[in-house]
């Protein structure tokens, strides 16, 4: 088993004057300083998600293919206004980042986040899956997470 770094313990060859031996002394290795952990950002306008409604359209998303496909020119107005209307008409869409972009993907996706007002469910890859509810829409329960359906009271 390997021991991690503030519990690992340093040996050192040191010699005594005296009696001209080498003997060896354990001193502690210097503990390792906690990481700061940061404070998760709320993103202005965007909807909240919890992890259970986020699971609940990945599974949903499974099947989608990328409405809008992000190339060499990378994150345009022209762009950002057809992912803005994708997420009108769907609310939850996949958007593909080519190999061919020169920024960061994980930026790129942010980028988009921050101007159409969506949230980003997941990201793998080059492929982001984001989610904002429609303006016209109202109700607390995000896209896939009603219990009710249109269909339960029907008879045949």
């Amino acid at each position: 088993m390997a021991k991690s770094a503030a519990s690992a313990k340093k040996y050192t060859r040191t010699r005594k004057a005296s009696v001209g031996s080498n003997t060896l002394t354990r001193t502690q290795a210097p503990k390792a300083e906690p990481k700061a952990r940061t404070a998760k950002k709320k993103k202005e306008g965007a909807p909240e998600v919890s992890d259970k409604e986020k699971k609940a359209m990945r599974a949903e998303a499974h099947n989608l293919k990328p409405v809008v496909i992000i190339g060499k020119d990378n994150v345009t107005p022209g762009v950002i206004q057809a992912v803005d209307a994708a997420l009108e008409q769907h609310e939850l869409i996949k958007v593909k980042l080519l190999q061919s972009t020169s920024v960061d993907k994980s930026e790129a996706a942010a980028v988009l986040c921050v101007e159409t007002g969506a949230t980003l469910i997941q990201r793998i890859g080059g492929v982001a899956l984001l989610y904002r509810r429609r303006e016209g829409d109202e109700g607390d329960h995000p896209r896939g997470s009603k219990a009710s359906s249109e269909f339960e009271d029907e008879e045949d």
